[in-house]
C-alpha cells in the first residue's frame, strides 16, 4: 500500500512540475515502484508530462534563436552604415544588443574620421 501512496504523491508533484528534468527525476523515482505494482497510469502520465514540457522548452529555444538571428542581422546593418539614427533600435527592443550599439557607434566614428581625413588632406575616402 505504501508504494501506491508514494506513486500518487509523485503523480501530484508531476502534474504541477514546470521543469522536464524534475519530471524525469520523479519518473526515475517512481519507475521502480511502478514496475513493482504495475502502475502504468503513472508511467504514462510521466511520459506525457515530459513530452509536453520538452515541447514548450523547444518552442522557447526556437524563439530565442530567432531573436539572436535578428540581433546578429542588426549588427550587420549597423556596420554597413544603415543604422545611424536615434530611432533605429533601442535598449529593450527585440533586435537590440550591445554588439549592435557598439557596431553603430564604431561606424559613426569611422565615418567621422574619414570625413576629418578628407577635410585635412583634400582626399575623398
Amino acid at each position: 500500500m505504501s508504494i501506491i501512496i508514494r506513486n500518487e504523491n509523485a503523480l501530484k508533484k508531476m502534474e504541477v512540475a514546470t521543469d522536464s528534468k524534475y519530471v524525469l527525476e520523479l519518473l526515475m523515482y517512481i519507475e521502480h515502484d511502478a514496475l513493482a505494482c504495475n502502475c502504468t497510469k503513472i508511467l504514462n502520465a510521466a511520459f506525457e508530462k515530459v513530452k509536453d514540457l520538452l515541447a514548450k522548452e523547444n518552442v522557447k529555444l526556437i524563439q530565442e534563436l530567432e531573436q539572436e538571428r535578428v540581433k546578429s542581422a542588426g549588427v550587420l546593418v549597423a556596420l554597413e552604415g544603415h543604422a545611424t539614427g536615434n530611432n533605429d533600435c533601442n535598449p529593450g527592443d527585440y533586435g537590440w544588443s550591445l554588439a549592435f550599439q557598439k557596431a553603430k557607434e564604431l561606424k559613426i566614428e569611422v565615418e567621422g574620421l574619414k570625413r576629418q581625413l578628407s577635410e585635412n588632406r583634400g582626399i575623398t575616402v
